[in-house]
């Protein structure tokens, strides 16, 4: 019978292990007693409370570790171990063995058991007694990681690895040279000309340099903490397990090469398997310097070519480049010593590329000698400067000698005391320029005018005479040879006295100096001085004096100034009339007798002294003249109707003024007239004057008899018809017997006012339709005010009711009572500031309108006027426009017509109506149909209609029906029925 119940087995006892060595093998063996009843005869033994099935087999599970096996470093399970037994179930506690193979080295081991039946598992037994495994040599290091490099130096690291049983007493760290970059000497690297044909070149070495014995326990107490008993217990502790990192730094190692690392750990049982760190490169350093630099050749006056040696040694890196530096050095001076004076920011730094190995110092004074350096530079860094050129070599170094140097210093052109009848006397002074390595022979100086433009106009708007033209006047050269024994040297100051002789009077000069050697002149004149004026002389001999005014008992002499020849005018005097000032150049002499004729001369006087007398003049008689010109016209009103001005009577010369002559200009030949004044005043007869006027045009011109004024002593005129906004001129003329006087200046500067614009140009029609007419429109000139506005109103004619009345036709059906709305009506539109304005007088841009609530087939008259900012302008001339036609009213009543025999026939009457055709609209050219009439429509007795049969239709052009009009035919008559009579 199958069992109750199920027990599962109870827990085993401890196993019993062992350490067991078989040929060089070591392993642990386990043995255990079967935890259940049993009879050795009958064999496992049923209890219903204690066991109800037998072990079928176990779990064995291994644990080993340092220092106890707790720690858990190695485990091993091994399940399924079957429980031997006999034919009668008797247990075989001597087959209940398990083997544990593969133990690490200095563990500490246990084993614990599980027993397993069909009625469950029993608990893990306790742990079984300790057993360790015999130590072993330690592990190989995990790894050789490099943590730093230097140029020369290598850190690495590696974790201790595990002792197996035994402490690591020491590690074993040696490095192999595989590769090394040549012309690294005595911790330096080496310039080209102390290191042989192979440096920067690599070698290839594989030597294994003698190993580094590194103490384990030294390195690893001091990671602890804690007394010294505990540091030396974690350090035993940590020798055996491993994992304490250690680090240790090679030294003496050459730049940029390549090297391999091995560790090795030892323990008393003996040493690890060797650990590589592969291979490790060292970092470059900076490159060694080039060769000294040393002259090639090719030098000039301001340059020298220099060359030098590439840097040899590298350093491990490629090389990017060269920094030159540079200094000059003055000829006879020694060759510096110290690198300071190139390293200071005066010194010329140049880079150049690795492939530049020379290089051109320019911008050297004539004869100086370059003094360079060179340095290499790659990724590291920059390498050390070359060795500094000796004294013996300068001379490759040097540039060539030149020409004088041109002056930089500007000379100095100043004033010293008189030296003859002039005023003061000229002297220039300058320093010495640079003698580029050989002596001065002599010094040129030119003098040349400095004469601007705007000093020549100033002369010219102070109505003085003009000196002759610089052009015209060959620059003045002077030498200066050198002192007998000595020589100039660069910084002397030198003078030349007594240059003014030459010079044009009153004019101002720049002097210009120039130096020669015997190398030759100097390149160029250098730099100017500042303009210094030649001092004044006596004024040139005045021209004869003139006399354009007659009276007849005096004269009005007229002369012109002369070239003062740089010093103003003291007196202008003319003969018999000495010591007085006449600042206009004329004079009134009185007290002269009728019709005598006079004679005159000139001289005038300048700080200097005075001038010649001027040749005698023509003879002049005393008599009338024509009139002096009237002063400049005085504005008194200006409107944009009209412009009033007025001037002062001038000066009849002995004979009475009878009329005037006035002109106006306007818009932009106002800026004209001012040159117009003087070329009629030079013009020679009165046709040439006409000509003038007529090429400008002006606007008006008007004679005006002296009669015509109220005050003759200030006439005044008015000038109208005049336009908004506008620039006007005006200038007058007067005449007496002699003949007609200069023109008078310009009043020039009248503006008119803004105001409404000017009437607007008609309108005319863009489209059409029965209710709306677009109408488009000009705009006229703003009056200087731009158009903002436009006001466009319409007026009814006629509609074709009117038309229908008048050709005979009856209203049959009543109409409501036209309003003024429907009469006439306006619409106000903006116009932009894009629609272009009108020029005077003329039409501008265009613009349009749209005018709505028209009736269909009405004739209306349509303005426009223009708004501005000052009011309206005048309305348009009105245009006519017809609406398109609409649908017809409804007809009237419908009458009975008589038999066509009984009808007789009347003489066709036809009406026509004239219509303008204004339309632009867009209708169909539908025919219009006849239009019939009622016999109650006709005024005579019985009603009647003549028509005439058979006649053809006459229907109206296309043109007009789309226009709007209505037109009539008479098509036949119409009689009234009688009583009873049926139609």
């Amino acid at each position: 019978m199958p069992p109750e119940k199920f027990i599962p087995p109870r827990q085993p006892e401890p196993p019993q292990i062992k350490l067991v060595s078989e040929e060089g093998v070591d392993f642990i063996k386990a043995r255990w007693v079967i935890p259940e009843t049993y009879d050795n005869k009958v064999g496992f033994i049923y209890d219903q409370e204690k066991q109800t099935h037998m072990i079928t087999h176990y779990s064995v599970y291994l644990q080993g570790g340092y220092p106890s096996p707790d720690v858990n470093e190695h485990e091993e399970l091994k399940e399924n171990v079957p429980q031997v037994r006999d034919y009668k179930t008797t247990p075989k506690n001597g087959s209940n063995v398990a083997k544990f193979e593969g133990l690490v080295p200095g563990r500490y081991y246990h084993c614990i058991l599980k027993a397993f039946s069909a009625a469950g598992e029993s608990p893990w037994s306790w742990p079984s007694d300790v057993v360790r495994a015999p130590p072993g040599a330690p592990d190989a290091a995990a790894e050789v990681h490099v943590v730093g490099t230097t140029s020369t130096s290598i850190t690495v690291t590696w974790p201790s690895p595990s002792g197996n049983g035994e402490c690591i007493t020491s590690f074993y760290l040696r490095c192999r040279e595989v590769r090394v970059l040549q012309g690294w000497l005595d911790g330096q690297p080496a310039d080209p000309d102390h290191s042989g044909p192979t440096a920067g070149q690599y070698a290839e070495i594989d030597e294994w340099w003698a190993p580094v014995a590194i103490n384990f326990c030294d390195a690893a107490s001091e990671q602890a903490e804690g007394t010294s008993e505990q540091r030396k217990l974690l350090a035993r502790r940590a020798s055996v397990l491993g994992g304490v990192k250690h680090t240790h730094v090679i030294k003496g190692l050459q730049p940029a090469s390549y090297y391999e690392l091995e560790v090795v750990s030892e323990n008393s049982v003996g040493l690890s398997g060797p650990t590589l760190s592969g291979e490790v490169r060292t970092r470059s350093t900076k490159p060694g310097p080039p060769g000294s630099c040393v002259g090639v050749g090719d030098a000039t006056i301001n340059s020298v070519k220099f060359a030098w040696k590439a840097a040899s040694y590298t350093g491990g890196e490629d090389i990017l480049g060269y920094e030159v530096r540079w200094i000059p050095n003055a000829v006879g001076k020694p060759a510096p010593t110290s690198l300071d004076a190139l390293l200071d920011d005066s010194a010329v730094r140049i880079i150049v590329g690795p492939d530049c190995h020379e290089l051109v110092a320019e911008g050297l004074h004539p004869g100086d000698a370059a003094i360079p350096v060179v340095r290499a530079w790659t990724e590291v860094s920059h390498g050390d400067w070359c060795r500094l050129p000796a004294d013996a070599e300068l001379e490759d170094l040097s540039a060539l000698p030149d020409m004088p140097a041109e002056t930089s210093i500007p000379p100095l052109l100043e004033r010293t005391p008189a030296e003859d009848h002039r005023l003061y006397s000229l002297k220039a002074s300058w320093t010495c320029p640079d003698l580029m390595g050989r002596p001065i022979q002599y010094f040129k100086l030119r003098l040349f005018r400095a004469d601007t433009e705007e000093e020549i106009e100033a002369i010219r708007a102070a109505g003085k005479v003009l000196p002759p033209p610089a052009a015209d006047e060959a620059p003045c050269e002077f030498t200066i040879e050198k002192p007998p024994n000595r020589d100039w040297v660069m910084g002397e100051m030198i003078e030349m006295h007594g240059l003014h002789k030459a010079l044009t009077p009153g004019t101002p000069y720049v002097v210009y100096v120039r130096a020669t050697s015997s190398v030759g002149d100097a390149k160029g004149w250098g730099v100017a001085s500042l303009p210094q004026t030649a001092p004044p002389d006596y004024p040139s001999k005045p021209d004869k004096p003139t006399c354009p005014w007659q009276w007849p008992t005096a004269l009005e002499v007229h002369w012109k100034e002369p070239w003062l020849k740089g010093s103003e005018l003291k007196t202008q005097v003319p003969h018999d009339v000495a010591h007085k000032t006449f600042g206009e150049r004329q004079i009134h002499v009185d007290g002269m007798e009728y019709a005598t004729t006079y004679y005159f001369r000139v001289r005038v006087q300048n700080a200097v002294g005075w001038s010649e007398w001027s040749d005698i003049s023509e003879g002049f008689m005393t008599g009338a003249c024509r009139p002096a010109p009237p002063k400049r016209p005085v504005l008194e009103h200006v409107d944009m109707e009209q412009l009033v001005f007025r001037w002062n009577q001038p000066n009849s010369h002995g004979s009475a003024i009878d009329k005037y002559e006035v002109f106006l200009a306007d818009q932009e030949r106002v800026a004209k007239v001012p040159q117009l004044v003087e070329d009629l005043n030079n013009c020679e007869n009165d046709q040439e004057q006409k000509e003038l006027l007529e090429a400008l045009p002006c606007k008006d011109f008007h004679s005006i008899n002296v009669e015509e004024f109220a005050n003759r002593a200030e006439p005044d005129h008015i000038f109208e018809g005049l336009l908004g906004g506008l620039q006007y001129a005006v200038a007058v003329r007067a005449h007496n017997f002699e003949g007609w006087s200069d023109w008078s200046p310009a009043l020039d500067d009248i503006v008119s006012p803004a105001a409404p614009p000017e009437e607007s140009p008609s309108p005319w029609m863009l489209e059409a339709t029965k209710d709306t007419l677009r109408v488009g429109f000009s705009v006229p000139y703003d009056n200087g005010d731009r158009i903002t506005q436009a006001e466009v109103c319409w007026f009814r004619i006629s509609g074709p009711m009117e038309r229908h009345i008048a050709l005979g036709g009856k209203v049959t059906a009543p109409t409501s009572a036209s309003s003024k709305e429907d009469e006439e009506g306006y619409v106000t539109v903006d116009v932009p500031d894009t629609v272009e304005r009108a020029k005077p007088e003329e039409y501008g841009g265009s613009w349009e309108a749209l005018l709505t609530g028209l009736a269909p087939g009405t004739e209306y008259e349509v303005q426009v006027a223009c708004i501005n900012s000052h009011g309206n302008g005048p309305y348009s001339i009105g245009m006519r426009m017809v609406c398109c036609a609409g649908i017809p009213d409804m007809p009237g009543r419908i009458r009975h017509a008589i038999p066509a025999a009984q009808t007789r026939v009347a003489k066709p009457q036809q009406f026509q109506r004239v219509i303008s055709d204004m339309s632009q609209g867009n209708l169909s050219d539908l025919e219009a149909p006849p239009t019939p009439r009622s016999s109650m429509d006709d005024g005579s007795e019985k009603g009647e209609l003549a028509v005439e049969e058979d006649m053809a239709l006459s229907l109206p052009a296309p043109s007009a029906v789309q226009s709007g009009a209505v037109f009539f035919k008479r098509t036949q008559k119409l009689e009234a029925p009688e009583v009873g009579q049926t139609t």
